[in-house]
């Protein structure tokens, strides 16, 4: 359900915004800066004001109040409306994101902490500064508290966030650098004075829709008549299907139903599909 939206988007010029490809030419030898040292020079300019951005929907449901809460206020949205507007400028901001990032020479990362395994490996002094800086930062967070009882909160089970990288960055950069941007967007202070550990991050690249080696896609519902639809146009010549089974593809609706944008795991799967059954 998100893929149609995409050429919406350029005919709309949702991508003006973009900042102009800093091209650099000349003769001679020419070093290339390693990660860390691109990352550096060009945090504050470039790779965080294109960091961050939401990467994968979550139906209302299934986020507490608070997360939901501190998203409206980060957006021109004044009422908690969760609808196709809603879906629709989450799917461009993350679109924005991964094409500025291109433009100016980074790939596009998705990194997932595991909160509960993290915690689990603090010491209690930096767990307790940890849990207190993320809920200084999301004053929305819940807290429940009863007289002579410990304090609790509902702490998420996972922090996610995305980052554009320089090109040179690998997965293991990415792990590393996670710290940071959940730092610099969601909680104050230095990043070098967050408790953390190590072990605790997984990352994926991502990539944009257009990537996907797709021309059409049929969307349906049970009973609604797709499957006769489809196994009339796959006795075309020069129609192919990335699923052969002859049945409903469900990679749309399960595999990245919620995505904002796919991963490059998934995109090379669908791709390779796509050559196989031509």
């Amino acid at each position: 359900f998100l893929l149609p939206l995409y050429p919406y988007m350029l005919r709309h010029g949702t991508l003006t915004w973009l900042a102009a490809l800093h091209a650099v030419s000349g003769s001679g030898d020419v070093e290339l800066a390693g990660c860390q040292q691109e990352f550096d020079e060009r945090f504050q300019s470039t790779w965080f004001h294109l960091s961050t951005m939401v990467t994968r929907f979550t139906p209302p449901d299934h986020r507490p109040n608070w997360f939901w809460e501190k998203a409206l206020r980060e957006t021109e949205f004044k009422e908690p409306d969760y609808g196709d507007e809603w879906l629709h400028r989450m799917f461009q901001q993350a679109h924005q994101a991964i094409t500025a990032c291109s433009i100016h020479g980074g790939r596009y990362w998705e990194a997932n902490v595991d909160t509960p395994g993290l915690l689990a490996a603090l010491s209690p002094r930096d767990k307790d500064e940890f849990i207190g800086r993320l809920n200084a930062a999301w004053k929305g967070l819940l807290r429940k508290q009863r007289p002579g009882e410990e304090v609790m909160y509902e702490i998420p089970r996972e922090l996610r966030t995305s980052m554009c990288l320089p090109y040179s960055c690998e997965s293991s950069d990415a792990i590393n650098f996670t710290p940071r941007l959940i730092t610099a967007k969601n909680m104050d202070g230095h990043p070098d004075n967050l408790p953390w550990a190590p072990g605790h991050v997984t990352v994926y690249e991502l990539l944009p829709w257009e990537d996907l080696d797709i021309d059409v896609a049929i969307l349906g519902v049970a009973h609604c008549g797709t499957r006769s639809l489809r196994q009339n146009l796959d006795q075309h010549p020069d129609i192919v299907f990335a699923d052969e089974s002859g049945v409903s593809d469900y990679f749309f609706a399960e595999d990245i139903g919620h995505r904002l944008l796919p991963l490059r795991s998934q995109v090379e799967e669908f791709n390779a599909k796509m050559q196989a059954a031509a």
